[in-house]
């Protein structure tokens, strides 16, 4: 993990700003990112760490939600290629684990990872393979774009609310539903009896084995539909 002294050791005078590249940003706002956390990220914050201004800066990246992305890039290029199942739907359930994996470990992504910007050379191998793979398992074009469309929502609504029970777990604080009174639970009797399970039962539908019958299921809705427009990029 990078240190408020490893953070400045970029450049000793604005001078040097000149010199500096997407790269060299890119790699300051992720040291900055694991040092103090992605609410540190700012072009402003990053610009005093390169010793370069807020403007100069802009000649590089677009503003937060590009370095994020790009950021983004960098990890999903370091990572090793997996080893997939040959089975179709097997492996789009592996792609979709591993894509779910990134997110947890880098929650921070949730806040590109619903635009475009998210997508670059190294991530869209992922899209690539679960395509091929939906088409393997029978899915037009078109079908193969709305069962990626489907679970990716899938994907972005798991790991948040993995992140908000890991939030609850951590700060040990009961849920909202462990306080339900008498007359919530005589309007609602079958929630009221789960309630008090309710992250016992989590333990039991974690991101990772709840994508199994979801994408069985946007598999089998996606062959029953007939779509007459190509499938826009936008996610």
């Amino acid at each position: 993990m990078a240190t408020n002294s490893d953070l400045g050791k970029r450049g000793n005078k604005r001078g040097a700003t000149a010199k500096l590249s997407r790269e060299e940003i890119v790699q300051a706002a992720r040291q900055l990112i694991e040092a103090e956390g992605p609410d540190a990220l700012s072009m402003r914050r990053l610009a005093g760490v390169v010793k370069s201004s807020p403007m100069a800066l802009y000649h590089h990246v677009d503003g937060r939600a590009d370095l994020l992305a790009a950021v983004l890039q960098v990890i999903c290029a370091e990572l090793p290629r997996p080893l997939l199942p040959d089975d179709p739907q097997e492996r789009m359930v592996r792609l979709a684990s591993l894509v779910q994996q990134v997110m947890l470990q880098n929650p921070w992504s949730l806040e590109i990872l619903s635009t475009n910007t998210a997508f670059g050379p190294d991530s869209l191998w992922f899209l690539e393979e679960f395509l091929a793979a939906a088409r393997e398992a029978g899915l037009s074009e078109e079908q193969a774009g709305l069962a990626l469309l489907s679970s990716w929502r899938v994907m972005i609504g798991n790991v948040a609310v993995a992140l908000n029970l890991r939030a609850i777990r951590a700060s040990e604080a009961d849920p909202w539903f462990a306080g339900i009174g008498k007359d919530s639970a005589e309007r609602a009797p079958l929630f009221a009896s789960i309630a008090p399970r309710w992250l016992e039962l989590d333990n039991e539908c974690s991101p990772e084995s709840a994508l199994g019958p979801i994408i069985a299921a946007i598999i089998a809705d996606a062959r029953s539909r007939c779509v007459d427009e190509p499938v826009r990029a936008a996610v």
